[in-house]
């Protein structure tokens, strides 16, 4: 009987003291765990500056498990880690709001859970469904309805020039400048990156061309916007925030089922407008929550 009690007190203690499902990043070339978000009450929650983080977790990439990362004076990574935290270490993930050239990150969990059910995998945007991608357009128009800016006569590009539509003079500013309005149109939209998973589900990076960027109608920085549908017909979300925030970068890391609900979570670099960080999307219950630092 006393042995019976003592076993039910050692596993109700384990209980208290184990983590609860945790997900975090591996950054600066396999330098630095950033723990990210816990699951608890059947939801993420960010962790919050006094987390106590796991001293041990494991990387998971493309659905699989890279061996463990450990948390000690410095991080200590197992060879099957090192070797493909090497393999993108010279690869750019975008850039920051300070302008730094940022490395890959990879997701660490505190637990098993790195499988991805769903199987996301990068699909062909030529492949992209004719009427889904209309409605991807549609649905980016109404973001983007129009834009405007100091133009100078003299350095239109011809070529360009025809995309401004309606083409409008506001009123003289020096004798070689002019105040144009434009409104974007599907043909000014490019997808530039589609995935898909097996269960038919479709996420694409859309952008638009920076005609506003002093009117100089060079694409200098992407703008970027994320939609989910799972077929033509579904509700398309909009992942992308507030448009009138600027540019927004938000490169896929990975995807994995990272609560263990049968279904897999998506994991985005978030770069904004003051703002650097992750967005974590989850596609069964069409939730997201954000992790990061802004900088004034």
């Amino acid at each position: 009987m006393n042995q019976k009690i003592f076993a039910l007190l050692a596993v109700f203690s384990f209980s208290l003291t184990a983590h609860a499902k945790t997900l975090g990043v591996l950054e600066k070339n396999g330098a630095i765990i950033r723990p990210l978000y816990k699951y608890e009450n059947k939801k993420w929650i960010n962790v919050g500056e006094n987390f106590n983080a796991p001293k041990t977790w494991l990387l998971a990439f493309d659905g699989k498990s890279f061996g463990e990362v450990k948390r000690a004076a410095k991080v200590v990574l197992t060879e099957p880690a090192k070797a493909l935290v090497q393999k993108y270490a010279k690869k750019s993930f975008g850039t920051s709001f300070t302008n730094a050239t940022e490395h890959r990150p990879f997701v660490l969990v505190s637990e098993t859970s790195f499988a991805d059910p769903d199987s996301w995998k990068p699909m062909p945007a030529a492949q992209l469904d004719p009427k889904l991608k209309g409605r991807i357009f549609s649905e980016y128009l109404k973001l983007y309805p129009q834009d405007s800016c100091t133009a100078d006569q003299k350095k239109l590009p011809p070529a360009m020039v025809k995309k401004i539509r309606p083409s409008a003079e506001v009123g003289p500013l020096t004798d070689d400048y002019f105040e144009v309005s434009f409104k974007y149109t599907a043909e000014d939209i490019v997808v530039v990156n589609s995935y898909a998973s097996k269960r038919g589900k479709i996420l694409s990076l859309t952008t638009k061309e920076p005609f506003g960027a002093n009117c100089t109608f060079e694409m200098t920085q992407v703008c970027s916007t994320f939609f989910i549908a799972a077929d033509p017909a579904a509700t398309i979300i909009n992942l992308s925030g507030d448009p009138t925030n600027g540019c927004r970068e938000m490169p896929v890391v990975d995807a994995g089922d990272y609560n263990e609900d049968g279904t897999s979570e998506i994991l985005f670099k978030d770069y904004d407008y003051n703002w650097d960080g992750y967005l974590l999307f989850d596609p069964k219950t069409k939730t997201s929550i954000r992790s990061g630092e802004s900088y004034h």
